[in-house]
């Protein structure tokens, strides 16, 4: 009994912890007793217990732990948590008492060693935890086959999940605290699942190369470097192809990223014949300049390229301005995705963090690899370390002030009347560095300035704003104009004036796209997803998730549907899923959604399926169906199938018919006929039962879809036999609904 280590008032309050303060709680042995805990107290960091009858230790950081009248109420809990035979063994007498934080926390990790160790498999231990517990045995001389095979494993399902960038960053994040033994005999066991996934950041980087930007390639060219011997990827420039009229700056910026990737001098003649002649000197340095600012202004995730580039400008330290103790990772998102998030976050004992909506997490990637890296331990709160190490992370998602220019400020909505004067909508490409601070007041209407291309004040931030302003801006080629905003817009009004008419100017959108769309009532397919890769492959910060949505769906305006060649790719990539909604396979069923335009909404929409539903019967279709035909007749089938389910007798006629019928279903109207069909044929079975010579039962009527409608309103139950009034009535209403059916 727990009363025999607790007394009093103490194994109460062991009673009144709840399990939700159970940071972690593992028994590895019940006989003899091997547990331990981490209890959320009032304090910031958890508490951690431990018995370990098999030592002859008990050990608890509780400064009341053993005070002369029995344990605390912390071992008290973990006592009521261990079956009642395992108590009974227990032996106070025998078991040695730990204080010291140094001798708790070594037993703690040999105990969650063990733990990873003789893990079945069906135990859910993270992914770092048992990388860190493999290096420690492969160094020891152990070699734990079980525990390999689950790293394998679960490496292989990170890197499938990840895009390339996160990809190299998670192989980097992994591996660099461990010592140069512990990595070498690491890699002996996982190089060779590690290795593909190399090649495939290799081959990306080569792939966009002329598309990204300059510090997201020197980024990727910089970790590619670093990987050993044994991860290194075949080096191919054979595929790497130059576009035309590329100037000098542009080949120089190349240049540098090849001299990372490959180890050579910058001014190597080596790459004359992939990006052109060697420039001069002084335009190499005003470049490695350049980078140096752009990893000062935007920060970097990436350790180690700050001294490369500090090294090949030959100065001790790059300038530094105000956001150098910005976190990183707060930094890696905020170039990666300029959606924030609104959640409080209490570090203490607070378990807020687990509030994130999904959908948040899905679109921003960033957010989700921070997440998981900081619950390494499956943890539902966040300690005081790491609460200190993600300081400017944690504020962001507070909500408290980190730097002005980091994110805009919340826009109130102007009056429509404002909108009714003649304009341009403009994306402003801010410029946010030390030298012009008076441009971050960019929403209390004062003067704005956008920089043109020869421009050399340089930004790596840039919102997404829009600003309706006088038409006067547009002045024959030139675009470097000031000019004070009439209106700060968000996405409804943008696209609402988009529809109108309205010029748009974007360095990212190519404004004349847009105003195709205004003119002709038609866009090309693939020319705003363009624009908006673009702007993404670049690290903009894209600003708004709702205006992107809305600006693809206009680009799907005009359009009639998915094309062969994207359904292929779509049906490709989910026929080897399980074929259930979920993170990897909601956003191909949302590109289906959207791809497929108006008609796929309005079948939709006539049914009262909520949005998880109908995107999961589009990722079911899609699975089974091998072409666009196909996956149209499937899912027909499940939205029919889910009306006649789900509608009273009054929605199915007229109503629902008059409502299949309209012009807006295109290639999906077939489904009204396939309704008619199915209720005709459930009109004809039911006057057969009901005009019959026997009786039928109530579950012969509850087996037909009109059936079980009328048993429904009527309220009649539907097992048993039928009464001859219940009889009678199911009757007068058949004759009810005779019109609809003749």
């Amino acid at each position: 009994m727990p009363s025999r280590f607790v007394h009093g008032a103490r194994l109460s309050r062991a009673r009144k912890i709840s399990d939700k303060s159970l940071v972690e709680f593992e028994v590895l042995s019940e006989n003899p007793v091997v547990a331990y805990a981490l209890i959320q107290g009032s304090g910031s960091e958890p508490y951690t217990v431990i018995i370990d009858d098999s030592q002859g230790i008990v050990a608890h950081t509780c400064p009341d732990f053993n005070k002369g009248i029995g344990w605390c109420k912390h071992l008290g809990k973990l006592l009521l948590k261990l079956p009642e035979g395992s108590i009974n063994n227990l032996n106070k007498s025998r078991l040695r008492e730990i204080r010291s934080y140094s001798e708790i926390r070594d037993h703690l990790e040999r105990l969650r060693e063990k733990k990873t160790l003789e893990a079945p498999s069906d135990v859910d231990v993270s992914l770092d935890e048992q990388i860190h517990v493999l290096a420690k045995s492969l160094e020891n001389g152990k070699t734990p086959l079980q525990l390999i095979e689950r790293v394998r494993q679960g490496l292989k399902d990170e890197i499938e999940k990840s895009t390339p960038n996160l990809v190299i960053l998670k192989i980097n994040s992994m591996t660099k605290e461990m010592s140069a033994i512990q990595y070498n005999l690491f890699l002996k066991q996982v190089g060779d699942v590690l290795r593909p996934s190399v090649q495939r950041v290799y081959n990306h980087l080569i792939e966009c190369f002329w598309t990204t930007s300059t510090l997201y390639r020197l980024e990727l060219a910089y970790l590619l470097s670093k990987v050993p011997e044994k991860l290194k990827a075949e080096v191919n420039l054979t595929s790497f192809q130059q576009p035309e009229d590329l100037s000098v700056e542009e080949r120089t910026d190349a240049r540098i990223v090849l001299s990372i990737l490959t180890g050579k001098n910058i001014q190597s003649r080596e790459f004359s014949s992939l990006v052109g002649d060697i420039p001069e000197q002084e335009k190499i340095s005003v470049r490695l300049i350049r980078a140096g600012n752009k990893v000062v202004m935007a920060g970097t995730s990436v350790e180690g390229l700050k001294s490369w580039l500090q090294n090949e400008i030959k100065v001790s330290h790059l300038k530094t301005t105000g956001r150098t103790r910005e976190d990183d990772l707060l930094i890696y998102i905020l170039q990666t995705n300029g959606e924030k998030p609104k959640l409080e976050i209490k570090f203490n004992h607070s378990r807020d963090f687990t509030g994130l909506p999904v959908t948040v997490v899905e679109t921003n990637p960033a957010l989700d690899f921070v997440i998981q890296r900081i619950k390494t331990s499956e943890r539902d709160y966040i300690t005081r370390g790491e609460h200190s190490r993600h300081r400017m992370f944690f504020k962001w998602l507070e909500d408290k002030s980190v730097e002005s220019s980091w994110s805009e400020r919340t826009r109130a909505r102007q009056a429509d009347t404002l909108l009714s004067q003649p304009g341009i909508i403009i994306q402003w490409d801010i410029c946010v560095n030390g030298q012009h601070p008076e441009l971050l007041h960019v929403d209390k209407g004062e003067v704005r300035y956008t920089p043109d291309i020869s421009s050399h004040i340089h930004s790596q931030l840039q919102p997404f704003d829009m600003t309706l302003c006088h038409p006067s801006m547009k002045q024959g080629g030139e675009w470097t104009k000031i000019a004070k905003p009439i209106a700060i817009l968000i996405p409804d009004q943008v696209i609402d004036l988009v529809l109108r008419g309205t010029p748009v100017i974007s360095t990212v959108l190519p404004w004349n796209v847009l105003m195709k769309f205004a003119h002709s009532g038609h866009i090309e397919s693939g020319e705003v997803e363009i624009g908006i890769r673009t702007c993404q492959q670049r690290r903009f910060v894209y600003g708004s998730i709702a205006l992107e949505k809305a600006l693809e769906e206009l680009s799907m305006l005009g359009k009639s549907g998915l094309s062969d060649e994207f359904y292929a790719k779509a049906h490709d990539e989910l026929k080897t899923s399980s074929g259930r909604l979920n993170t990897s396979t909601r956003p191909i069923a949302r590109k289906i959604l959207v791809g497929e335009g108006k008609s796929i909404q309005a079948l939709l929409a006539i049914s009262t399926m909520n949005e998880t539903t109908q995107l999961g019967y589009i990722v079911r279709a899609a699975k089974e169906a091998k072409d666009i035909g196909e996956f149209r007749i499937k899912l027909v089938q499940f939205v029919a199938k889910e009306l006649l389910k789900g509608s009273m007798l009054n929605r199915l006629t007229p109503k629902l018919l008059n409502e299949l019928t309209e012009p807006d279903l295109g290639v999906y109207s077939f489904v009204s006929r396939r309704i008619k069909n199915d209720l005709n044929k459930a009109y004809v079975d039911l006057r057969l039962w009901l005009t019959g010579k026997s009786n039928p039962t109530r579950r012969n009527i509850h087996s037909n879809i009109i059936g079980a409608l009328m048993l429904e309103e009527l309220k009649i139950p539907k097992m048993g036999a039928l009464t001859d009034e219940e009889l009678a009535a199911l009757r007068i209403k058949h004759g009810a609904i005779a019109k609809h059916f003749t």
